[in-house]
């Protein structure tokens, strides 16, 4: 059985974390769609694929290479996270529910929580309380907030680990996450615009509007890039057109004279889905091309 895994650390800026986690992917026999760092996000998304059990044996040697360099009592970054493995999604190659694919994350979580003392969340369709099983939801209120409360987590213990926090693990359908970048030489004036146009996102979802349906936002400031950022998770890419979403975005903050300084895609995207005019997608980052796994080694 092939999957793909996205699993989402709170680090960046280690150029050797990064190089070794390319040889151990690698050396697992496994496709490297991504394994790139934000500085400004504090953040190192990894994305890989192939035979379902060596992505979790790759997972596991990953896992005991990064957390000990983490340290979230002096984590610095504008990303949202509850942990050092913050979250990590696990997607089929025919986007189905896996019970083989499901009984692994549960062998994973439990050895995580075993080896390290992480408190572990099932989410999407791992989720065992269906009625917090959102990511968003999941995640409210941060590291910070997690450390001052009882947990209920699906495995492990009721405390947040002090230096790694708790964790965000389960099979998900697939997604696109991308960025939209934009700036201005008034740095307020573009965040003030960014951010109006994320909850603009947010209402257009809410009041059922087709194209919007699947579309979640947030806006970041990039200090080091001195760009505003609008973060948006696809999470129904066939029912959403992603040329029409960024014109709209364009469109609007086109109004407030601002730049558009391009847009990002983040860890994989399906072939199917891989059609717009503004993401620059590499075949590296298309996954289960065909109905087969496209081989390309970065």
């Amino acid at each position: 059985m092939k999957i793909v895994t996205v699993p989402n650390w709170s680090i960046s800026n280690r150029i050797d974390i990064l190089h070794e986690c390319k040889k151990i992917i690698g050396n697992e026999g496994l496709n490297i769609h991504s394994v790139e760092s934000d500085i400004d996000h504090n953040r190192t998304v990894t994305a890989f694929s192939g035979d379902l059990k060596r992505v979790f044996s790759c997972l596991k040697k990953i896992t005991d290479i990064i957390l000990p360099e983490i340290d979230l009592r002096n984590h610095k970054g504008v990303h949202p996270r509850i942990g050092a493995l913050d979250v990590c999604p696990f997607i089929t190659e025919n986007n189905e529910f896996s019970l083989e694919l499901n009984n692994n994350i549960e062998l994973f979580s439990t050895w995580l929580t075993e080896n390290y003392n992480i408190p572990v969340f099932l989410y999407e369709h791992s989720a065992k309380n269906t009625v917090n099983s959102q990511l968003p939801e999941l995640r409210k209120g941060g590291f910070e907030h997690m450390l001052h409360k009882s947990l209920q987590p699906d495995f492990g213990p009721e405390l947040a680990h002090p230096k790694w926090g708790a964790s965000i693990i389960g099979q998900r359908s697939d997604l696109v996450a991308m960025n939209v970048l934009y700036a201005h030489s008034n740095h307020l004036h573009v965040q003030s615009v960014v951010k109006e146009l994320s909850r603009q996102i947010r209402q257009l979802r809410e009041a059922g509007e087709p194209n919007f349906q699947g579309v979640r936002s947030l806006f970041f400031w990039l200090d080091s890039r001195k760009l505003a950022q609008i973060s948006i998770n696809i999470t129904k890419p066939a029912e959403t057109n992603i040329d029409q979403l960024i014109d709209f975005c364009n469109e609007f903050t086109g109004k407030h004279c601002l730049l558009y300084r391009g847009s990002e895609l983040i860890g994989t995207i399906r072939d199917n889905f891989a059609k717009s005019s503004y993401l620059n997608i590499e075949d590296k980052q298309i996954c289960f091309t065909n109905d087969a796994m496209k081989y390309q080694v970065v």
